[in-house]
């Protein structure tokens, strides 16, 4: 018996079919247990991932085609890359390609996810190229940039740039930029929050931006060495899958973590000055130190599950501008010394551990009418490709 793309393995197959009787056998009404699929979403948030895994195939075996299978295949997908199992997940998002209509978001998210799977699987099989050469985006309205520190998705096509050498904040919708100005004074990080909505830290505190023009400021404040401290010094800030807001505040040497909707916030990190924070997939929380040499990937406890650099595979990491992590599991860490993206990829070892494993690398050209000399910023799109910022130049570049 096979899911859709992937033979399951005979220990797989032997414990979801084991697992199975056990539940007919049950004397327990059925409806008291949570589904398949809320079991497999709950050992995910737990970071059990192999059980994940099996709650996902129990569930393509038990129940095919459901609704709760559909929503299953790309979460199955999505571990299965973190497994290292890279055909295996191209094929469940084929799989779901083929099974859903064409207006459907999770379709689209699967084509995405293949298609960044698959630029993973040619370097693996030896391709050469990792990336064909570098586009320019070239956005309309979008100045010479002074200092760019932050390429962030919107999550609604447009891609938001930080530029605190400015202190300005754009948006790039197609081919044309515009300033997201208002009652916004200095903005220095921006996080989306859905629907549109963003959260900009400014030097007056936090303002919550609905789709239109700019709304309200919060006051959010933090404690730490027994004081409550306004938070008006915002470098870096990401949301997770709750809401949760994660901030690097200029004030405070960590990780603050602010619950949704919540105006207080926390020291979450161990400490330590940071230059940015992302989020990731299963919540995986990534940091850059300030002396921009370690990237530090933590879970939603914040348990340190693992680290990366000065030393990368056998390159030595000079000087970490910003980071990345994509929907895969993958990392991105932008080094304007080196002139380079280093890719690498989160994986799942056989004892559970997780670890960190060099892909590959993208040169950024330094000569031209493409140059980009002083690399600052990065982000990656749902589809894999990769846009890069830098000092005193009026465009971005976008490998494909």
């Amino acid at each position: 018996m096979s899911t859709p793309g992937r033979c399951l393995p005979i220990g797989l197959l032997a414990l979801a079919a084991a697992t199975s009787l056990v539940r007919a056998q049950s004397a327990a009404p059925a409806a008291a247990a949570p589904s398949l699929l809320a079991q497999a979403r709950q050992a995910e948030a737990a970071y059990q991932f192999d059980l994940a895994l099996d709650r996902l195939y129990a569930l393509e075996i038990e129940q095919p085609r459901t609704a709760d299978a559909l929503a299953g295949r790309l979460q199955l997908a999505r571990l299965l890359a973190l497994a290292s199992d890279l055909p295996a997940a191209i094929l469940q998002c084929q799989a779901l390609r083929d099974e859903l209509p064409p207006n459907q978001p999770a379709r689209q998210q699967a084509l995405d996810l293949a298609t960044t799977l698959a630029r993973r699987l040619r370097i693996r099989n030896g391709a050469a190229a990792f990336y064909s050469g570098p586009e320019v985006v070239a956005a309309r309205g979008l100045p010479s940039l002074d200092e760019p520190t932050g390429l962030i998705d919107a999550r609604d096509g447009s891609i938001l740039v930080v530029d605190q050498g400015a202190d300005k904040l754009f948006r790039i919708t197609g081919d044309t930029a515009s300033p997201i100005a208002g009652a916004m004074q200095d903005p220095n990080a921006v996080a989306p929050l859905g629907d549109g909505a963003l959260a900009v830290g400014t030097k007056t505190g936090i303002v919550m931006v609905p789709p239109g023009p700019p709304g309200k400021t919060v006051p959010a404040t933090a404690t730490w060495g027994g004081k409550t401290h306004p938070l008006k010094r915002a470098r870096a800030m990401a949301i997770n899958s709750k809401g949760d807001l994660f901030l690097v505040d200029r004030e405070y040497d960590g990780l603050l973590r602010c619950a949704a909707g919540a105006t207080a916030c926390a020291p979450w990190s161990p400490p330590g000055k940071l230059r940015t924070v992302k989020v990731g997939p299963s919540d995986f929380v990534v940091t850059l130190d300030d002396k921009q040499q370690i990237v530090r990937v933590f879970d939603d406890t914040g348990k340190l599950v693992t680290s990366l650099g000065p030393l990368f595979g056998t390159t030595k990491l000079e000087k970490i501008s910003d980071v990345a992590i994509d929907a895969s599991y993958a990392i991105y860490l932008l080094d304007a010394d080196l002139k380079r993206v280093e890719v690498g990829a989160l994986r799942m070892q056989g004892d559970g551990r997780i670890s960190a494993e060099p892909v590959g690398s993208v040169t950024i050209p330094v000569e031209g009418d493409r140059a980009i000399k002083n690399p600052t910023a990065l982000m990656v799109s749902s589809s894999g490709a990769i846009l890069v910022a830098g000092k005193s130049v009026p465009r971005l570049l976008r490998f494909r």
